[in-house]
């Protein structure tokens, strides 16, 4: 929660506040007491290519890690019934792009 002392009126308010994030490619400028939260999009392409880079990515810009190693999730834990291969085989070989908007090493 990166408003741990925070109230919002409603759902959508705090919802309001990250997607203005999103959209901006900033911190949400209306969030209540001043705080400034950061807005990351991870793209889908990374998060089944690449867990690991974007895992150690989100912890050197400051996302707090437990201490426990991390290890992809290989098997399906969605409804779809897919495990991790098939979702990257489904995504084809494309290329991985390796620059500042993406989560190389």
């Amino acid at each position: 929660n990166p408003f741990p002392h925070e109230k919002w009126a409603s759902v959508p308010d705090l919802w309001a506040a990250y997607v203005a994030g999103y959209l901006s490619s900033t911190p949400a400028p209306q969030c209540p007491g001043g705080s400034t939260p950061v807005c990351v999009v991870v793209r889908y392409e990374d998060i089944v290519r690449r867990p690991d880079a974007v895992v150690e990515a989100l912890r050197e810009l400051g996302l707090p890690r437990n201490t426990v190693p991390f290890v992809p999730i290989e098997e399906s834990v969605a409804g779809s019934g897919a495990n991790r291969g098939e979702l990257m085989a489904r995504l084809g070989p494309g290329a991985v792009r390796h620059d500042s908007r993406s989560w190389s090493s």
